[in-house]
This record gives C-alpha cells, structure tokens and sequence, in this order.
C-alpha cells in the first residue's frame, strides 16, 4: 500500500498526472492552435491578446503576464523548453511537491514578464508599421528550475551529452554560473543594444524567482494551497473507498496507533499526499518516523 502510488514507485513515469506533464500538454496543444492561427491568418490577433508587450498591458490585458509563457515562436523554440520541463522541472517537481511547484512556475512567469517590460518597450518600425516588441515562451519557467534545482544539489555531479554527443559530467554549481554569466552577457551586451532577440532579462527573472523560492522553502516557510482538480482516468475508475478524501493535515503533531491497520493506512495516505504536494521536507520528524514503521508493517500486511 505505501508504495502503491505513482510518485512512489516511480515519479518520473507519472502517467501524465504530475504539474509538468500537464504542462506539457498544454504548451503543445498552445503550438497546435497557434500555427492553426497562422494558416488562417490570424497570428497577430494571437499574439496581441496573448503574447506580452507593453502595448497589451496598455490595453489591460494583464493575463498576457502569464499566457506568454504558453506561446513559441518555433518549433525549435518549443522543443528546448519543453526538453528543459522534462529533464530539470519534473526533477524539481519531486523534491518540492506539486504545489509549491505550480507557485514556482506562476511567480517565475510573471517575475520574468515584469522584468522584461521595461528594457522593452519600445516600438520598432517594421513596414511602415509601429510594432511593439513581444515576448513569447516558458523559458522563465525552466530558468527557475534551473537556478532552484542547481541551488539545492550544488555539488551532485550530473552527466549531460555536450553538443548532444560528448559525456560531460558537471557540478550543478557551475553550470549555474555559466548560464548566469551567459544569460547577464547577452542581457548587457545584446539584449540592451537592441541587437538580440532572445529575452535574457526574462531569463534572468525567472533565475530570481528560482533562488527566491530556493531560500523561502529553505527557511520551512510555505505557499497558501490550493487544490487542482483535475480529471483522469485513474481518478474516473477508483473505488468509493479509494476516493474517500484523506483527511487535511496541518502542523500539529499526530498520534497513530501502528498497531491499529486502519489508522496506520489513513494516516499514511495522508502522509503521501502531503509529500505529493510539497515535497518530503514538509514533513514532520513524527511523520517521517510514521513513515518508516509502516514500510515494514504494511508490507507483512
């Protein structure tokens, strides 16, 4: 029973039920719609209702502080963030639950958003038109992960494929001072010249939010919670008893009689879901202990 569920037996094979499998999907049903946009020749009414500018927020479409993030300019473009939610967000979505995951993706967005704004807002003359620069795509998103990912495990060493071919195997420390002094190079001297396309001052705000979210986690502070509900077929053909909600937990210390089945295996659902939502460091040194005991007394069960 403790290891029956997908985050516990393997959390990287989730079954499209974690926040970045769901966030996949949608950045590519987001790049389906939007090259749909493009054959019917309406791209620009996307991009003014959606993508991020300083004319669109003149407008009041405060959404497009987050809805950018569901938008690309290229396939190639879409490919690195999403190749970056797979391999850096949905690590980070297991050390820190789904929750505080979800706040890291919304924070990291908008903190990316608004930092962008100001360096560029601007109007280009393109064919006679005035057109404000706009900003598309989730790579604030995978920055954050990034930057929290590399602040938490510093000196785990990781292998990754240079140039797709070469085994490296790196610190994450270093690899987060070299995108660091890359994203801060391109942001002085590309980004503020006019003379780069890339959004490195969106990066950089997604790079803040992770370090931000590193150290507010890290002092055992939390994000207010909020249930997601969302639909599947695991959930669809679950028994009445399965889908008996677990009871919500709070900081206080619990009393479980091991030695009582039906206490032990509700008070341990409990456990897991607190652990799926915000990570193992949420718990509490009884529930870790409760945890332990009931590994060897549920399995003999």
């Amino acid at each position: 029973m403790l290891y029956d569920r997908n985050y516990m037996r393997n959390p990287l094979k989730s079954g499209f039920n974690s926040v970045v499998d769901k966030l996949i999907i949608v950045l590519l049903v987001s790049f389906v719609i939007q090259s749909l946009m493009k054959l019917g020749n309406l791209s620009d009414a996307t991009l003014n209702y959606f993508s991020l500018s300083i004319d669109s927020l003149s407008n009041g479409y405060l959404w497009t502080l987050i809805s950018y993030a569901f938008l690309h300019d290229s396939p190639l473009h879409l490919i690195g963030n999403l190749l970056g939610l797979h391999f850096i967000g949905r690590n980070v979505e297991i050390l820190i639950g789904s929750q505080n995951f979800s706040w890291l993706c919304v924070l990291s967005a908008i903190a990316g958003g608004i930092i962008w704004i100001p360096f560029n807002n601007q109007p280009l003359i393109i064919d006679g038109r005035m057109i404000y620069p706009a900003l598309l795509g989730a790579s604030a998103i995978v920055m954050a992960c990034l930057t929290y990912f590399c602040l938490l495990r510093p000196n785990q060493e990781i292998s990754i494929l240079l140039f797709f071919i070469l085994p490296v195997n790196l610190r994450p420390k270093y690899i987060l001072m070299a995108v660091l002094g890359i994203e801060l190079y391109g942001f002085v001297f590309g980004e503020l010249q006019n003379n780069n396309v890339i959004a490195h001052s969106a990066h950089l705000g997604g790079m803040l939010v992770g370090a931000a979210v590193y150290q507010f986690l890290l002092k055992n502070y939390s994000f207010p919670y909020f249930k997601l509900k969302f639909s599947s077929k695991e959930k669809f053909f679950k028994s009445k008893s399965q889908t008996k909600p677990s009871p919500k937990f709070s900081r206080k210390d619990f009393k479980v009689d091991i030695s009582n089945y039906d206490q032990l295996q509700t008070e341990v659902n409990r456990i897991l879901d607190k652990i799926n939502d915000f990570g193992f460091g949420s718990l509490t040194t009884k529930e870790k202990d409760t945890l332990e005991k009931a590994k060897s007394l549920l399995h003999k069960n």
